[in-house]
């Protein structure tokens, strides 16, 4: 069946009426081009609850793997972008070989970067080796991070000993013996020394997308785990009390504790306790990082219960994004609106802890829903600046410790082990690099959506049975989105096709039925009388919308060519002082302008937030359509280019 697009929404009918997928079909989104990095468009396969897309991350061609409705959250609400979907029908088995596909190429790329990344971390902690082995002053690096150690005091400013992880301590010494952490420390100190760098020169050779790196144990893991452990036993031992400003509270009635909750959490306490001990004994490699974590969760709990109040370990990445306060402060209105929500997504969060038995799974998403929460409330009360980190908030916070036992391996050892770590990074930077690097034309969110696609049958002729036809988006202009998407919609075999609106296009559609188009028309047409939605903190100056219309284009399109370069003028003589942050933006508008010229349309203004429940408020039903996911950040950070 051939698609039928909808240009806009009288209502959402068309949208109401689409009907649910069949088991055995996939959608192909095509997403509309906007200001940033998205200015081709861009392209991505939904298999149910996840979609993949491939994305420009420094440089390197990634696959992402997002939930459906988050995603749609970010291109359709917050980026304000259209997108085009068209539901390919084919049998279960090619369904499922095309899903476990993506996952594949999807583990494949993460073995890959892990590779990369402990081959990194074990060259640098090589060359701190060395130089300690050698005698040298102030070793190249900064030491070993530690996951969870960043949450307590340095030993030199240390206050008097955490009664919580005193009694904590005490019960090991009474379970253990006197000299319990004497005795385990000098093992670890021993092992550490003993351990072995890796010599092992293997052969350079050349590997897919799809090839899955073996795990490997190595010397610098080995290492870290081990020294991990050890940091973890002698903050236990001295009950090192946690740094203050890592634990986040506030006075908000979302974050009080009712009595059940109170009940739920002492539970979760106990059992977090008893995990805790038993990882003293645990033969788990990463047995320390886990020590840290969980005695900093357990000291936040028992505050939390001592207090009546929800407090929380800060959660927030280390290098976290984050939105500058002038930013913020042309937002003053808006934070209060995103503090109202996202009190409301972490009193759910917490009544969902007392439904669910106090499960660590829950705990987590209270820690998530609470840190953003308390983000947003010190950004809009106390101005301060906003970190925006739309990835899963995890309590990690590290700090960097000089490595604490030196190898009995002689220098000789030591300096080919460095040399065949470099040469290890070397190679798999290289390799990754000739496989992931992005290329515009060649190898790009398009082109290599298709081949992981097609990549799920045996070859070109299985793929078009199963597809109903072939598209390779390497050949002529297929690499472009909005023309892969005219080929899947007249080679595979397309069920239905429908468009999702951007969030402005669905309102606009709901103001022309309520007030008329004219009328409508003439407001909405520049963001600077516009109700529909209002300029984004990311936006360049424009003075007019120029995607729901075609032949005042070019006029509208020299008008904002004309702002685009008043701004760029005056970001010149404002460079001494934002540092050429309104000249970039001046200069963004200008090139955003000039396709207009020639009746294309590129730039459909961004929203810094939008409410969860805004599908409802529009009327759209469509299945995966539902209240968006848990979203309490205001802003998002700039996405990578697409």
């Amino acid at each position: 069946m051939r698609s039928v697009r909808i240009g806009s929404l009288a209502l959402t009918v068309a949208l109401a009426a689409a009907p649910a997928p069949a088991a055995a079909s996939i959608d192909f989104l095509h997403i509309e081009a906007n200001e940033g990095g998205s200015s081709g468009g861009h392209a991505a396969l939904r298999f149910g609850d996840a979609t993949y897309h491939f994305q420009n991350v420094d440089g390197l061609l990634l696959l992402t793997r997002e939930d459906s409705q988050r995603f749609l959250h970010d291109y359709a609400l917050l980026e304000n972008r259209p997108i085009h979907v068209s539901r390919i029908e084919l049998a279960d088995a090619a369904a499922r070989a095309a899903r476990e596909r993506f996952q594949a190429r999807l583990e494949a790329q993460r073995s890959q970067l892990d590779a990369l990344t402990a081959v990194r971390v074990e060259r640098a902690l090589l060359a701190r080796l060395l130089g300690r082995a050698r005698g040298e002053e102030g070793a190249p690096g900064e030491g070993l991070a530690f996951p969870g150690a960043g949450y307590f005091e340095a030993a030199e400013t240390a206050r008097a000993a955490d009664p919580v992880l005193a009694q904590l301590r005490a019960r090991v010494v009474h379970e253990r013996g006197e000299r319990f952490f004497a005795r385990r420390q000098a093992e670890l100190r021993a092992q550490i020394a003993g351990l072995a760098p890796d010599l092992d020169e293997r052969a350079s050779t050349t590997f897919g997308s799809d090839a899955r790196l073996p795990f490997a144990y190595g010397f610098g893991a080995r290492y870290t785990d081990l020294a991990a452990g050890l940091v973890a036993l002698e903050l236990l031992e001295a009950a090192r009390p946690l740094r203050a400003e890592r634990i986040r509270s506030s006075d908000d009635p979302a974050l009080r504790l009712a009595a059940d909750e109170q009940r739920a959490l002492r539970e979760f306490a106990e059992r977090l306790r008893a995990s805790v001990l038993r990882l003293l004994d645990a033969s788990r490699p990463d047995w320390g990082s886990a020590l840290l974590v969980g005695m900093a969760r357990l000291v936040a709990i028992e505050a939390s219960l001592r207090d009546g109040r929800l407090r929380v370990l800060d959660a927030y990445a280390d290098a976290a994004p984050t939105l500058d306060r002038d930013v913020l402060a042309r937002r003053r209105e808006l934070l209060a609106a995103v503090a109202e929500e996202s009190g409301g997504v972490a009193r759910a969060a917490l009544r969902s802890f007392v439904a669910r038995r106090a499960s660590q799974a829950a705990w987590a998403d209270v820690e998530d829903a609470a840190n953003r929460h308390l983000e947003i409330l010190g950004a809009w009360r106390e101005g301060r600046a906003l970190r925006a980190q739309p990835e899963r908030l995890v309590p990690l916070r590290s700090t960097r410790i000089a490595e604490p036992v030196a190898l009995v391996a002689p220098v000789d050892t030591l300096e080919r082990a460095l040399s065949v770590a470099k040469e290890r990074e070397r190679w798999l930077a290289a390799e990754i690099e000739r496989i992931r690097g992005y290329d515009l034309l060649v190898h790009n969110c398009v082109s290599e959506l298709f081949a992981t696609l097609n990549a799920a049958f045996a070859d070109p002729s299985l793929a078009a049975a199963a597809l109903g036809g072939h598209v390779d988006g390497r050949s002529r202009l297929a690499f472009i989105p909005f023309v892969s998407a005219d080929q899947v919609e007249h080679r595979y075999r397309v069920q239905e096709g429908f468009t999702i609106p951007s969030l402005r296009r669905a309102r606009l559609a709901r103001m022309r039925a309520a007030e008329g188009a004219v009328r409508v028309w003439l407001r909405e047409s520049s963001p600077l009388t516009a109700r529909a939605v209002r300029p984004g903190a990311r936006d360049s100056f424009f003075l007019f919308f120029t995607d729901h219309v075609v032949w005042p284009r070019p006029i509208l399109g020299a008008l904002n060519l004309a702002a685009g370069a008043g701004e760029t003028v005056a970001g010149l003589l404002a460079v001494p002082l934002d540092g050429g942050q309104m000249l970039l933006r001046g200069l963004r508008g200008t090139l955003m302008s000039l396709p207009e010229l020639a009746f294309v349309n590129l730039r459909k203004g961004t929203n810094d937030w939008v409410p969860r429940d805004t599908w409802r408020e529009l009327g759209v039903e469509v299945e995966w359509v539902g209240a968006s996911p848990v979203q309490p950040v205001a802003f998002e950070s700039p996405p990578p280019v697409r």
